[in-house]
């Protein structure tokens, strides 16, 4: 983009020191001939896209002020018309044939998990399951250990994939009285 402005050059020698005049000037002349708020920035340096549009707010000069190449208006009015034909032809649905969906893995029943797969912590790597088993502050908590799916990222294998993935229905342990009441219940109770 060649930009021939008889102050560009020292606006950009400055382009540490902040809003100068000389960089206002500039950027006032650039955003007035049409240019984008980006654009400017990218030509005076030193200075963001955002930037650019506060001083320009801030110095009272509008949109509708300024010259936008007529290329930049056609484009506009040519977006404007498309939508509305979408708009009057309603909205354009596709159907897609869903590829069959995979049986569930086996569900793995997690005290039945065999002794010598089980891991602890520090036993953990990044090739197997990480699913944890009981409660952490009794001596028979483990982690499952089972192979994982070549899916980098994920930290379960198939079978804990797939549970982790169900929403569990079953309420929550401990809630008592108010596991199905409304909301507010709590204040209610009394």
């Amino acid at each position: 983009m060649t930009v021939h402005h008889p102050q560009l050059a020292q606006a950009q020698a400055e382009a540490g020191r902040g809003w100068t005049a000389t960089r206002i000037s500039v950027a006032k002349a650039l955003f007035n001939s049409g240019k984008s708020a980006a654009q400017v920035a990218c030509l005076i340096g030193g200075v963001t896209r955002n930037a650019v549009i506060g001083k320009i707010n801030r110095d009272g000069l509008k949109d509708a002020d300024r010259k936008v190449s007529r290329a930049a208006g056609q484009a506009r009015a040519e977006r404007r018309r498309s939508r509305s034909a979408t708009a009057e032809r309603g909205p354009v649905v596709s159907v897609r044939k869903l590829p069959p969906k995979d049986a569930p893995p086996p569900n793995i029943i997690d005290q039945q998990i065999p002794v010598g797969q089980r891991r602890t912590l520090a036993q953990l790597d990044s090739a197997c399951c990480h699913w944890p088993v009981g409660d952490p502050q009794t001596p028979e908590f483990f982690f499952c250990g089972a192979p994982k799916t070549d899916d980098a990222g994920i930290p379960y294998c198939p079978s804990h994939l797939f549970r982790s993935q169900q929403r569990d229905v079953r309420p929550r342990k401990g809630a008592g009285f108010f596991a199905n009441a409304g909301p507010g219940a709590a204040w209610r109770a009394g």
